[in-house]
């Protein structure tokens, strides 16, 4: 999961990574509230009691019928009532995950690594 970068200067290459980021994670989470409001088993009050590998099928198999329903523009007039959700805000904080000691996690470290080379990769073909 690359997270955005809390209080990057602007103009720099974080700030258009984070901006980036905002927009990406945006449009996933439109996307994922469109299905969700076509097909109610996936809302967050509703669990699905599978395994993982279950409720990904499960999730897929929704995503799938979604398109084949959008594809013969058949609409959901329940979806079609409702206004879909807002945008969403920037995170106000970034999570900092500590071990005993206050030693930095070495997965942090490699994801920390793997987002400011994303930076660097988006900065140079922007």
């Amino acid at each position: 999961m690359l997270t955005p970068i809390v209080d990057a200067p602007v103009g720099s290459p974080e700030e258009h990574y984070t901006k980036k980021q905002w927009t990406a994670r945006n449009t996933v989470e439109r996307a994922i509230g469109v299905v969700k409001a076509r097909w109610r088993c996936l809302l967050g009050h509703r669990v699905l009691y599978y395994n993982p590998e279950k409720a990904a099928k499960i999730i897929n198999a929704c995503v799938v019928l979604h398109n084949i329903c959008n594809n013969a523009h058949i609409v959901n007039m329940e979806e079609a009532n409702e206004e879909l959700p807002g945008a969403l805000a920037p995170a106000d904080n970034e999570v900092q995950v500590e071990l005993a000691g206050g030693q930095r996690n070495e997965e942090l470290q490699r994801g920390e690594a793997a987002r400011a080379q994303m930076v660097q990769l988006l900065w140079a073909s922007r």
